[in-house]
């Protein structure tokens, strides 16, 4: 898991595919938008951070 993720706990395979894909496009110049109801679970501020 990348280590800007450090205080996302999970162990389920989706969500730390979901980390992986979120910190590969963190690197890039991509815009992107991120959508759900509150308390989803939304990662921006790791994703600004890495």
């Amino acid at each position: 898991m990348p280590s800007n993720f450090n205080k996302i706990i999970s162990e389920d395979p989706k969500m730390l595919r979901c980390l992986n894909i979120a910190a590969n496009i963190a690197r890039t110049e991509a815009t992107i938008m991120l959508r759900g109801e509150t308390g989803s679970g939304k990662i921006p501020k790791n994703i600004i951070s890495i």
